[in-house]
């Protein structure tokens, strides 16, 4: 199963992803095309579904909640998502990234799935989320209200923070198991 990788080319920079069987999303602008913009979230799932294949989403922080956003809003694209750290930001858990410019957008948009508001297609999600980091809250509170809705879900806390170190190891790990749970 091919991977649709948000910050794509920074995962092969990095040495993270070693297949080239993968297709590299990258934006010039990602803190505002990757923090639940409608329009970015659309052309993503336009050039995805063109590839007329199920693929597994891949992303890491605003990649990673840019993963699940696409999901969410363009159902039937992804047959499984790995979103490492994602920025789930919600006025419950990160008052301290109301500063971040967008924060208002993906505060409602986290706040829509944890009421459970127009939950997709329920496909398997794997969440990793470093001990050290600040995100692990958020995506814990995501991972909860997620399971209870009957996703199948697996959160993997790790040693690390929000950054290529600690992703780098999980990622290899985790990503064969999501692939065989998508393949299902």
């Amino acid at each position: 199963m091919r991977l649709a990788v948000f910050d794509g080319p920074e995962y092969y920079q990095r040495r993270v992803l070693r297949s080239r069987d993968a297709l590299l999303i990258h934006s010039d602008d990602r803190l505002e095309e990757f923090s639940c913009n409608r329009r970015a979230a659309r052309e993503v799932a336009s050039a995805l579904t063109a590839v007329g294949e199920p693929l597994v989403g891949v992303g890491q922080s605003l990649g990673g909640l840019a993963a699940f956003f696409v999901h969410w809003t363009h159902p039937g694209i992804f047959a499984g998502l790995l979103l490492q750290s994602g920025s789930f930001f919600h006025r419950g858990t990160d008052d301290y990234e109301r500063s971040f410019r967008q924060f208002g957008r993906i505060d409602r948009f986290v706040d829509g799935v944890l009421k459970g508001r127009g939950s997709p297609e329920k496909i398997p999600v794997t969440m990793t989320c470093g001990l050290d980091e600040p995100n692990r809250v958020n995506n814990r509170v995501l991972a909860e209200a997620l399971a209870a809705e009957g996703w199948p879900l697996r959160l993997v806390e790790h040693p690390g923070g929000h950054d290529w170190d600690a992703w780098k190891p999980v990622l290899r790990e985790e990503l064969p198991r999501l692939r065989r749970r998508a393949a299902g």
